[in-house]
């Protein structure tokens, strides 16, 4: 068995020269090289403020029952599993125009619900004067982006308009979720799982004298939503020629919904089972850039299968502020770089790691695990350390094996 000393996109071997080095230390042993798969790390995606992209999508009605405005996948455009994919999005629908700003909750009226909110995801339909919804999270290196939940007013939704219905706008998730861990690489699998509740109400109108007080009811609504996530494809993706043309490598990530809905009517029966309802999600991530395309199937009495036809969204990013710095385009760096030439040695039973300064950052985490296929295993050695080296560990005993990895910071 081998342990594995890792950092963002590269792993070290102590018995051979080669960009890949593995640091092995219940066997002394060297092993095949593999080519290398691309790797998406939490530094890819948007965890800083003062950023911002946009995106083009399709328009749905969500109040349209009969799903007529639901967009109609062309086939081929999500491909299949597997490796050698070719994503071709420089093309696709572009009625609406969604723009994602990336803020502090500080001073935020909305963020009272997520006290352990770092950073906020807004997100604003361009030109509708609706109200932005936004999704509180933070940024934990070697962890992932941990969501709190989200707020959304919908009093100026038509549908809930027409309706008369209100729906209370904070929605906490209990307990949070990483949605997107960190790294993130080809046949990766992670699940989440949790529950939020909101506040129904129904304002049917009457008769403003009084004579007729017209109906109405309130309702508390529960949601239980769990959802399994995998890796399932990696290849090129072409981005809108917004961006400039650009194409490179990314992953596609496949995610199955299932939402259990409940409700308590005040009847004294407390909550009860309403429906369960399924949907397929595909997200395409790319280093550099994130999330760069996603679809969204309709929601179904039961699993749509890997073969979406018909999505309520299907969103394509076009333009956004934050720097792109993989390829080699240079230019400087806003994001850490990994870390090379790291080392592992072992001496009267003690571990010492060394490594070579990453470009952008200012401190490093040093981390382990005993499973490394479980993206949310990893766990932090101490605190951060400016330093080029740790020591601090005996070799483990017994018959585990114990992986290591070295996670830049700004």
């Amino acid at each position: 068995m081998h342990s594995v000393v890792s950092g963002e996109f590269s792993l070290v071997r102590l018995c051979g020269r080669s960009r890949f080095l593995i640091a092995v230390l219940t066997a002394l042993a060297c092993g095949a090289s593999t080519k290398a798969q691309v790797r998406v790390t939490l530094s890819d995606f948007f965890t800083k403020t003062n950023l911002y992209y946009r995106a083009y999508a399709n328009k749905y009605d969500p109040s349209d029952t009969s799903g007529s405005t639901a967009f109609a996948v062309p086939a081929g455009l999500a491909g299949t599993e597997g490796p050698n994919q070719f994503w071709d999005f420089s093309k696709g629908p572009t009625n609406e125009v969604l723009r994602f700003d990336y803020l502090s909750p500080v001073g935020m009226p909305e963020a009272a619900d997520f006290p352990d909110a770092k950073l906020v995801e807004q997100e604003t339909l361009e030109g509708s004067g609706s109200a932005p919804v936004s999704l509180f999270f933070d940024a934990i290196p070697g962890v992932g982006r941990k969501v709190y939940g989200y707020y959304a007013d919908l009093s100026s939704n038509p549908m809930f308009g027409l309706l008369g219905f209100a729906l209370s706008p904070s929605t906490v998730f209990v307990p949070p979720i990483v949605d997107f861990p960190d790294p993130i690489s080809y046949a990766a699998e992670w699940s989440t799982s949790m529950t939020y509740e909101n506040d129904l109400t129904a304002d049917l109108g009457g008769d403003p004298t009084g004579e007729d007080p017209g109906g109405g009811f309130s309702a508390r609504q529960q949601i239980t939503q769990q959802s399994s996530f995998k890796v399932d494809a990696y290849g090129t993706i072409v981005l809108p020629d917004e961006l400039g043309g650009n194409f490179g490598e990314g992953l596609r990530i496949a995610e199955d919904v299932t939402i259990d809905v409940s409700y308590d009517l005040g009847l004294g029966d407390g909550l009860q089972h309403y429906e369960t309802d399924y949907t397929r999600n595909y997200y395409w991530v790319m280093p550099g850039y994130g999330i760069v395309a996603q679809l969204n199937s309709v929601q179904s009495s039961s699993p749509p299968g890997t073969n979406v036809t018909r999505a309520v969204a299907f969103m394509r990013m076009f333009e956004t502020n934050k720097k792109i710095t993989t390829g080699g385009g240079g230019g400087g760096c806003t994001d850490p770089a990994p870390v090379n030439d790291m080392r592992i040695r072992v001496s009267n039973g003690s571990v010492l790691l060394t490594w070579s300064k990453a470009d952008c950052a200012t401190q490093y985490q040093v981390q382990y695990t005993d499973t490394p296929a479980e993206p949310t295993s990893w766990k932090p050695l101490g605190t951060a350390t400016a330093s080029l080296s740790w020591v601090g560990e005996k070799v483990p005993t017994g018959a585990g094996t114990r992986f290591y990895r070295i996670v830049s910071l700004k």
